[in-house]
């Protein structure tokens, strides 16, 4: 038994004092079971599964970026459908937005018994106009559900005029044998100089793209139709495979006349009118270029998120170090950044400066509210982003001083004077100054009559004794005192003990 007693006895004095003391240490956290509501600012950041089943911060998927030469862009971003670039009205939208997206934070979800989505274009749009068009990019990532021939995902009906006869035209892309398929019927002009007799002998011209790749139920791809002006040659992608391609031509072979897409009368334009899936950033472009792929899922800029203006203590705080739990892979980073100070009404972008910070790196850096802020980089090809499931800020609070004790009021002729025993300081040899509380009612410290001020009174330096002239004679008057350091006079610690006098012109 003695053994053993004297183990426990070298263990005690072998043993860092910190561990055998309580620390004053208080922690704040971010993220983890307290959520990512104090981070409002979010630029191309979002959240998904972290670890213990918390959320986590990672890059935002890069979406389809708008530009001059873009005719269409639905993100479905927001819980009502608009097209980005205004040039589309939405007629009608029987579609549901689901975080379950290809890019961004959500996409479109048909249920295949409805009609989808119905767009209107305006007059400076492709359908919403008529005549000759050029180059053009159709492109949308695709989920399926079923992936039943006869889904319709796009569709297009319209006529125009030629010849004295009304040709129809169409565009419908179509689930067939597990494929899409693409029809464009009488939408490229091949009877641009047509005759009655020329309409008669051929009235219908169509071109078709025919898939290879099975469409995959519950799994995401883009497909992507393009055709250039300048060679004719139109070709059906998906993730950037070719499925298929012709020349639009005269002669169907290239480097011949070729035939230019031609539009009759404006017409709706609908989007999964049959269709079960999901579909997300849906693009109709006036170029020949490939719009997106799912090679590149996180954009290589990164993201940044900033934290809300956080008080940790309302008497100002020292901050000793963050602590955070991340997910870093091969080739990605994350810098954190804080900044501090005594209020947060003027901060701005760049006011107070950041100073960047390494999670566990001892630090001391004083105020009252903090602001923290990260970097988060992917990796060099874009498909891997780092997440952060929670931050903890660790900080130290100067505990305010004890209230002043053996308070004592006396009564003189329109004074009263209070002595009490002085607070001593912090061990540190810091100097104490009080505040006076006084009223006419117990409990309630709003007086206005003293020579010395109103409620409370500032006392910078006392030996523990104060004279309050100019009350009333014949009134009762209530006093309670406070302490702080001089040093910092927000610190005020509690009220000491309530007093009382009256004030007499006997005295």
């Amino acid at each position: 038994m003695k053994k053993y007693t004297f183990l426990v006895v070298l263990l005690i004095f072998i043993m860092p004092i910190h561990s055998l003391f309580a620390s004053d240490e208080k922690v704040f956290t971010l993220g983890g079971k307290n959520g990512w509501n104090a981070v409002s600012d979010r630029r191309n950041v979002t959240t998904t599964s972290g670890r213990y089943g918390y959320e986590a911060l990672e890059i935002e998927n890069a979406s389809i970026i708008q530009d001059y030469e873009t005719d269409l862009l639905l993100d479905f971003e927001n819980h009502f459908t608009t097209d980005v670039t205004g040039n589309y009205a939405i007629i009608s939208d029987l579609s549901e937005k689901t975080s379950k997206s290809a890019r961004g934070k959500r996409a479109a979800s048909f249920s295949g018994d409805t009609k989808g989505l119905t767009l209107s274009g305006e007059w400076n749009s492709i359908f919403g106009s008529t005549g000759l068009v050029g180059s053009f990019t159709i492109g949308f990532y695709l989920n399926p559900l079923t992936a039943e021939s006869g889904e319709i995902v796009l569709s297009w009906n319209s006529s125009r005029d030629i010849a004295n006869y009304s040709l129809y035209q169409m565009i419908v892309v179509e689930v067939h044998n597990n494929r899409l398929l693409w029809n464009f019927t009488n939408f490229f002009d091949f009877n641009l100089d047509a005759t009655e007799y020329d309409f008669l002998q051929n009235p219908n011209t169509e071109i078709i793209l025919q898939g290879q790749s099975a469409l995959i139920p519950k799994k995401w791809a883009y497909h992507q139709v393009t055709f250039d002006s300048d060679t004719g040659l139109i070709e059906y992608t998906v993730d950037g495979r070719v499925e298929d391609l012709c020349y639009v031509t005269k002669t169907g072979k290239e480097r011949s006349e070729v035939c230019l897409p031609h539009l009759g009368v404006p017409a709706l334009l609908e989007i999964a009118p049959s269709f079960s899936g999901f579909i997300d950033e849906f693009c109709i472009s006036r170029s020949a270029e490939n719009l997106s792929t799912l090679d590149e899922k996180y954009l290589g800029t990164g993201g940044r998120f900033i934290s809300d203006p956080i008080c940790l203590s309302e008497t100002g705080a020292t901050l000793s170090k963050i602590e955070v739990v991340e997910n870093v892979p091969s080739q990605t980073e994350i810098e954190y950044f804080i900044r501090s100070g005594e209020n947060c009404f003027n901060w701005n972008e760049n006011y107070p400066t950041w100073e960047p910070i390494n999670p566990g790196e001892e630090v001391s850096i004083e105020g009252t509210y903090f602001q923290i802020a990260g970097d988060l980089y992917p990796d060099g090809g874009g498909k891997t982003s780092p997440n952060i499931t929670e931050i903890k800020l660790f900080y130290d609070v100067e505990e305010p001083p004890l209230p002043p004790y053996r308070v004592k009021a006396v009564a003189g002729n329109g004074e009263v004077t209070l002595s009490w025993a002085s607070v001593s300081g912090f061990g540190d040899g810091t100097k104490m100054g009080y505040y006076i509380y006084y009223g006419e009612k117990s409990g309630e410290y709003l007086g206005i009559v003293a020579t010395e001020g109103t409620s409370p009174i500032f006392v910078p330096d006392s030996k523990g004794d104060f004279t309050i002239t100019g009350l009333e004679n014949g009134r009762i008057y209530y006093f309670a005192i406070s302490a702080f350091p001089l040093t910092n006079p927000n610190l005020e610690g509690d009220l000491s003990t309530e007093v009382y006098a009256r004030p007499s012109s006997r005295l």
